[in-house]
């Protein structure tokens, strides 16, 4: 009788390690991925957010009647903008172009620009085209003897677009915008061709 109430006093130990066993948790394989990032959020668009300030450096030549009375002038900009999602840049862009009159005593032509515009690039690949409109004011300083324009502030604005390379952190672009100058004389039409690079935080 004592052997079989040992025996059956084991085989209930035995029968409640068991049980208990079976009702442990097993933990689950993650895969590696870290909880903190919920795998709707696409960490590469979060990158493409952010402050970005750039230059670009190119010519600036008129064109119509324009290219009558104006020169080929050196163009160079600074500008800076917040890029939302890689796609929508409003920027800021402070320019100057230097050269000189066609005719007319060859006369030193400064040009500064402050513009205000949005930049588009509809895709996100290595290789971007992007479009770009900015509108502001210029002043023209030169001597203005028999010219057909005058010394002047007033306004300017630009539409055009081009093609960037992305890598890291940092762009390189081409572009090509036309640029009209409302002048109490004769108002000027030309288009600047640049070369740039920007670098976003």
């Amino acid at each position: 009788m004592k052997k079989l109430l040992m025996i059956l006093s084991i085989c209930s130990l035995v029968a409640t390690g068991l049980s208990g066993a079976q009702a442990e948790e097993i933990p689950q394989e993650t895969g590696g991925a870290n909880p903190s990032y919920p795998a709707s959020i696409d960490i590469s668009e979060q990158d493409e957010d952010g402050w970005f300030i750039g230059s670009d450096q190119g010519v600036l030549f008129f064109v119509g009647t324009s290219g009558n009375f104006m020169d080929l002038q050196y163009y160079g900009s600074v500008y800076g903008g917040y890029n939302f999602r890689g796609i929508v840049q409003p920027l800021m862009r402070l320019s100057q172009a230097i050269g000189s009159t066609e005719g007319f005593f060859d006369a030193t032509t400064f040009f500064f620009m402050l513009e205000g515009g949005l930049k588009i690039t509809p895709i996100r690949t290595k290789f971007r085209p992007f479009f770009i409109g900015t509108v502001g004011f210029y002043h023209l300083d030169f001597n203005d003897f028999g010219s057909p324009f005058f010394d002047d502030t007033n306004f300017t604005f630009t539409a055009g677009g081009g093609l960037e390379y992305k890598f890291s952190s940092s762009r390189i672009n081409v572009s090509s915008e036309y640029r009209g100058m409302i002048n109490d004389g004769l108002d000027l039409r030309g288009v600047q061709v640049t070369l740039g690079y920007a670098f976003q935080f």
